[in-house]
């Protein structure tokens, strides 16, 4: 199950370019207590990266509240991110697509070891 464009879904469109192309960009990040670590600056990297290879049109807010939606959901964990250019375009020619897909990947728990030695550092 992955959450796509703010939906719960078992699937994705094959002709996304992320998928195709490696057309966009990720984040992973470390999720304590239900909170994003460090989620802006996730945030601003994800922003430079669409800037990069601009992709333009993504709703920043959605993406932001649905990281934070989903890692209060996770708890503790691994939360990966993604921006794709989404679905269009003929080959290397990205025209036509013109809505970006954001993606969060499934949530992934940390294995104990890692919950400890987190939880005993500062």
């Amino acid at each position: 199950m992955y959450w796509i464009d703010g939906e719960e879904q078992h699937q994705i469109a094959l002709s996304d370019r992320g998928l195709n192309y490696g057309d966009g960009c990720f984040t992973t990040a470390r999720v304590c207590q239900g909170r994003v670590d460090g989620l802006r600056a996730h945030l601003a990297r994800m922003h430079q990266a669409c800037d990069r290879l601009q992709i333009q049109g993504v709703d920043w807010s959605r993406w932001l509240t649905e990281a934070e939606r989903y890692a209060a959901l996770l708890g503790e964990g691994v939360l990966k991110g993604m921006i794709t250019r989404g679905s269009g375009g003929r080959g290397y020619d990205p025209h036509g697509a013109d809505t970006p897909r954001r993606i969060f990947a499934p949530p992934r728990r940390r294995p104990t070891i890692w919950r400890c030695v987190s939880e005993a550092s500062p």
